[in-house]
């Protein structure tokens, strides 16, 4: 009889495979960070429309929205240290996870700075008219009454693609990065069975996304009772 399953297996694919959701949650939080810093700076290039950077910054999302990740990835990994070597930046030996991280986190501040944007654009104009009126200055008024509101705004579709990044991420395999699915992988090569560490990598990221999901479903309501 062909044994096609097995627990115990899958008890061996989860000792090596579960160590390995630190490097799944690294780059996502990095990525994510580097992507909500710049995303408030291409918002606000935006909505001001400066000259030259707006431009810019308006075929940066078309290119970073257009394209698929995987192409983003392999642009980062291969095309990136060559563009460094221009300006006398050696990044041959830099560890594969920093492009993951350039690449996600572009990614990021291409879709997370039109949300900022919309979410900011849809704040009544007047109350940020109250606040300079006040006597608020730009930084006081981004914190004080542009940043609370546009949280309120952004958190859904933040939320979703905060999930969607974490799954996203399961393409750094492609670099040799020991990921989530990066190991399952190894592990699958290594014992000749692919289900149960597949099996177990399928698990994980359903458990987590779950878990992410409900997070933000508990951060939206608590929210909803300060307005």
């Amino acid at each position: 009889m062909v044994d096609y399953f097995s627990w115990q297996r899958m008890d061996s694919a989860l000792i090596q495979i579960f160590p390995c959701l630190w490097v799944t949650v690294k780059v996502v939080f990095i990525s994510d960070f580097a992507g909500i810093l710049l995303g408030l700076l291409i918002s606000e290039v935006r909505m001001k429309k400066t000259p030259v950077l707006y431009q810019f910054v308006t075929v940066f999302i078309s290119f970073m929205r257009g394209t698929p990740l995987i192409v983003q990835l392999m642009l980062s990994y291969y095309f990136v240290p060559r563009l460094l070597l221009i300006f006398g930046i050696n990044a041959v030996r830099w560890q594969k996870l920093v492009f993951a991280y350039i690449a996600y986190g572009l990614n990021q501040a291409a879709f997370v700075g039109e949300m900022f944007r919309s979410s900011i654009e849809a704040i009544p104009p007047g109350q940020i008219e109250a606040a300079r009126s006040l006597g608020f200055k730009g930084l006081q008024t981004y914190r004080y009454v542009i940043i609370p509101q546009m949280v309120r705004i952004v958190l859904p579709a933040f939320g979703n693609d905060f999930v969607g990044l974490f799954q996203g991420t399961s393409l750094v395999y492609l670099l040799g990065i020991m990921d989530v699915l990066g190991r399952a992988k190894a592990v699958g090569t290594y014992s000749g069975h692919y289900i149960e560490p597949y099996l177990i990598a399928l698990v994980i990221y359903v458990i987590i996304s779950l878990l992410l999901n409900f997070a933000f479903s508990r951060v939206e309501k608590s929210l909803e009772k300060w307005r």
